[in-house]
């Protein structure tokens, strides 16, 4: 259910979504959900696309009976997640560093990838952002059930800085996204003489 609640927080009024499986347990478990949202779902005999996914194309050559769905939110229900899979207070770190620390951050950035079980990110770049007083990480976030392009802000807040999410209300914070906040931070804690002032990263 997890999975489920994760792909449809994604989905604005009007969205569809198409799911085929192989599983009859979770072919009742997504029924089930549906059923108690009031959300419409449509059963299919065969796949709306031509190109099938390697998933059905395994279970076709074995043989297997495979359910297709297409799903349509109708509304701008919240459907939330499972505790332990979003966090909800938005991650941070506060923390005082030099008044080149920006400028620095830049010039000594590099490429980072890392892949583990269930989690796959990477960034490549890192830039100023419209002001000189922030700085913006894209990083790419492949997880098992979603992918998600989300930005790393880096800026300048009274007297030190603040590392944090930019754009909040589209990012779903997983603990890939937060694996990805950490390997930023100990890059900072590691290139650079900075003292941690506050935050729950």
């Amino acid at each position: 259910e997890k999975s489920l609640r994760l792909i449809f927080s994604r989905l604005k009024k009007g969205g569809t979504f198409y799911l085929s499986t192989d599983s009859v347990i979770l072919k009742e478990e997504l029924l089930e959900f549906v059923k108690e949202r009031g959300m419409e779902i449509e059963k299919r005999s065969g796949s709306p696309f031509p190109i099938k996914t390697k998933y059905e194309r395994k279970w076709q050559s074995s043989n297997k009976e495979i359910h297709y769905f297409i799903i349509k939110k109708r509304d701008e229900y919240s459907f939330g997640v499972e505790k332990g899979g979003v966090i909800v207070t938005m991650p941070h770190v506060m923390m005082e560093a030099s008044g080149s620390f920006l400028k620095d951050f830049i010039d000594k950035f590099k490429p980072f990838e890392k892949k583990e079980k269930g989690c796959h990110f990477k960034s490549e770049r890192a830039f100023l952002a419209n002001t000189e007083d922030e700085i913006l990480i894209p990083i790419l976030i492949n997880e098992e059930f979603i992918n998600q392009r989300i930005f790393v802000s880096l800026r300048r807040k009274g007297e030190g800085y603040i590392l944090k999410l930019y754009e909040r209300d589209k990012i779903i914070v997983t603990r890939c996204v937060l694996k990805a906040l950490y390997s930023i931070k100990d890059f900072i804690l590691r290139d650079f003489e900075v003292k941690i002032m506050g935050g729950n990263l």
